[in-house]
């Protein structure tokens, strides 16, 4: 079982981050945008790697944000990380888009890489 197979299952998870202050409903919005649905991953067309229409490859450093959020143990990255990924999650939604366009809109405000590493 990948880290973000454990996150898929849990039925805990919304409820413990909401104690955040974010609704539940944002929350599970987010999580269904980072572990569960699909995008159209179009970040190397540049390159020459086609765009492919797939879930977001698991990130160790999301994961533990996840876990920290869901224990009560988080940082304000964190939370920052939640913005980010409810602007992304937004972007891809009201203009159709592709990765690329909703990560660089919300990147504009909210860093994708809070943490610094």
């Amino acid at each position: 079982m990948s880290i973000y197979d454990a996150i898929r299952v849990s039925g805990t998870d919304v409820s413990a981050i909401a104690s955040t202050g974010i609704k539940p409903q944002n929350i599970q919005k987010v999580k269904d945008h980072v572990f569960y649905n699909e995008h159209l991953l179009d970040r190397y067309v540049d390159y020459g790697i086609p765009a492919d229409r797939a879930r977001f490859d698991s990130d160790l450093t999301q994961a533990n944000a996840w876990f920290r959020l869901e224990s009560g143990t988080h940082t304000q990255a964190d939370i920052n990380w939640l913005i980010h990924e409810t602007a992304e999650r937004w972007f891809e939604l009201k203009h159709n888009s592709g990765y690329s366009a909703a990560h660089n809109a919300a990147e504009k405000r909210w860093p994708e890489n809070p943490w610094g590493n």
